[in-house]
């Protein structure tokens, strides 16, 4: 995907962050208030075992997602154009979120089908981890290794500038 400036790649990048964490976060909102008004409850009886085994293994798998997404951008090289390695950023992130959005909805799931609020717990650490990798101009350039007038141009003037 080609960006025209790094304004337009931020706006992108914050849709799918903020719309990836929006149908979740509704689901969560909603069930949980629903179980304390008792107008919800579990379709199924599980063990509280079962339940923590549950979310160890969606844990496990969004602690794995955070490290090899955190690994991945440490390997763009500084040789590369500024405009691939924000097309690489943009990719790895997607990646990420849609990742992160799959473990979501195995939670959304859980909390539906067990009535417990546990999955509701994991669903804010999910939004906590979340909120850490949360994409900003910023944060962009210090991953992406931007310094001097590169850097000036990304953050100040909003041009990608190819040139080191």
């Amino acid at each position: 995907m080609v960006f025209s400036s790094p304004q337009e790649f931020i706006d992108k990048l914050n849709n799918w962050f903020n719309g990836l964490i929006s149908i979740p976060l509704l689901a969560v909102a909603y069930g949980y208030l629903e179980i304390f008004s008792g107008g919800l409850q579990g379709i199924y009886s599980f063990n509280d075992y079962l339940i923590g085994g549950i979310i160890v293994v969606l844990l496990s798998y969004s602690v794995f997602s955070t490290r090899a997404y955190k690994k991945t951008l440490t390997t763009f090289s500084k040789e590369d154009l500024l405009s691939s390695r924000i097309d690489s950023y943009f990719n790895v992130s997607k990646q990420f979120y849609l990742q992160i959005f799959s473990v979501s909805l195995l939670a959304v799931i859980g909390l539906y089908l067990s009535g417990s609020i546990a999955f509701a717990g994991f669903y804010a650490f999910l939004l906590f981890l979340l909120s850490i990798y949360r994409p900003s101009l910023l944060t962009v350039a210090n991953k992406l290794g931007l310094l001097g007038h590169q850097r000036d141009l990304f953050l100040k003037e909003n041009t990608i500038s190819n040139e080191g």
